[in-house]
C-alpha cells in the first residue's frame, strides 16, 4: 500500500478550539505575562481591573489583520523592484455583536458620555442616565478576547494593548428579537515597543 501525504495529516480533537468567546476590557498599561493575568482558567474570575463586557452572539469574535505591502525600490531599466511586497505598515481590528445590551456596554462600543445614577427621589423610579456626547477623542483600552473549548475546558486569550471603538454600525431595537449592541475596535501597537515584545499584544493558550 502507498503512503500518501495525507496519512501524515493528523486531526487531534485537543488542537481544535470550539467554544464561545467571552469580552473583557480594562484602563490600564500593566502587561500580562501569563493566562492568569486575564483570567483564572479554573474559577474563571477576571484579573485585577478587568471589566466583564459580556457574550457575544454565535457569530463570536472576528478579529482582522493586514499587511499594507511596499512597492518596493524602482530600479531603472528594469521591469522589477527590488524588495517588492516587504510590510510597510499593519493593521489590525477586532468585531463582534455584545448580546449584553447595558448601559457600560453602550459606554464602551459607541463611545457614549457620562454615566449618572438617579435614585427614586420626586417620585421617579431608580435609573441611570447616560449622555450621548460627540467626543473629540476616543477612549483607549486594553481588551481580551477569552475562548474556551467545552469539549477539553482549554482556554486560550488575545489580549490587545490598545484599542479605540470604530463606531459606525446600527443598534438596532426589535420587538421579537435580542437587541446586540456592535462592537468595532481598531487595535492600535504601542510605538514604545520592541519588535518580538507584542506590538499589537500577545496571545496565551493552555497547554
Amino acid at each position: 500500500m502507498t503512503t500518501k501525504m495525507i496519512d501524515a495529516i493528523t486531526v487531534d480533537r485537543d488542537t481544535i478550539y470550539k467554544g464561545s468567546a467571552r469580552v473583557v476590557q480594562r484602563a490600564s498599561t500593566t502587561v500580562p505575562v501569563k493566562l492568569e493575568d486575564i483570567m483564572n482558567p479554573g474559577t474563571y474570575a477576571l484579573a485585577s481591573g478587568f471589566l466583564d463586557v459580556g457574550g457575544t452572539n454565535e457569530d463570536g469574535v472576528t478579529i482582522t489583520r493586514t499587511a499594507n505591502l511596499s512597492d518596493g525600490i524602482v530600479v531603472d531599466q528594469r521591469r522589477t523592484a527590488l524588495d517588492k511586497g516587504e510590510p510597510e505598515t499593519w493593521e489590525m481590528g477586532a468585531e463582534c455583536t455584545l448580546l449584553n445590551t447595558t448601559y457600560q456596554n453602550l459606554v464602551t462600543a459607541l463611545e457614549f458620555g457620562w454615566v449618572t445614577a438617579l435614585g427614586t427621589a420626586g417620585g421617579r423610579v431608580a435609573q441611570h442616565m447616560v449622555a450621548i456626547d460627540a467626543p473629540s477623542s476616543f477612549t483607549e483600552r486594553q481588551f481580551a478576547f477569552i475562548q474556551e473549548d467545552p469539549a477539553t475546558s482549554h482556554c486560550r486569550a488575545w489580549w490587545f494593548r490598545s484599542a479605540v471603538p470604530a463606531v459606525d454600525g446600527e443598534l438596532a431595537l426589535k420587538s421579537t428579537e435580542a437587541t446586540g449592541v456592535p462592537l468595532k475596535l481598531t487595535i492600535n501597537t504601542d510605538p514604545n515597543v520592541d519588535e518580538g515584545d507584542g506590538q499589537f499584544g500577545l496571545y496565551f493558550e493552555a497547554d
